[in-house]
């Protein structure tokens, strides 16, 4: 047999590979759900180009049902790990749902003192 054709020697994977794989995508998987959470929260709380309201805006009447979603991503992960998504929880600001399903936010008011 040749080692220049190698399409003729069976590979052969042990238990030890696969559960290695299953870790690895395991732990993947969970990173991403992580990053996935955090990022969102940031994207929607401290973003630099849109403010929440403009964003609760574009979301319209899909906002409640992201906001729930991503609440239950928030909740498998907090049961696992809760410091892995406390950066994205640290932004999240108050906010309500509307009966249509769009995000309210509460109103701010500024006041501007003379000098």
């Amino acid at each position: 047999m040749s080692i220049l054709n190698p399409a003729n020697q069976p590979v052969t994977k042990t238990a030890n590979m696969v559960a290695g794989q299953m870790k690895a995508q395991a732990r993947g998987l969970y990173n991403a759900l992580v990053k996935t959470f955090n990022d969102g929260a940031k994207n929607f709380w401290t973003n630099a180009n849109f403010t929440p309201e403009q964003l609760a805006n574009a979301l319209g009447t899909d906002g409640q049902e992201l906001f729930e979603l991503h609440a239950k991503i928030g909740q498998l992960l907090a049961s696992v790990k809760p410091e892995a998504i406390a950066e994205g929880l640290s932004v999240v600001g108050q906010f309500s749902y509307a009966e249509d399903g769009k995000i309210v936010l509460p109103t701010t008011t500024t006041t501007t003192v003379a000098p």
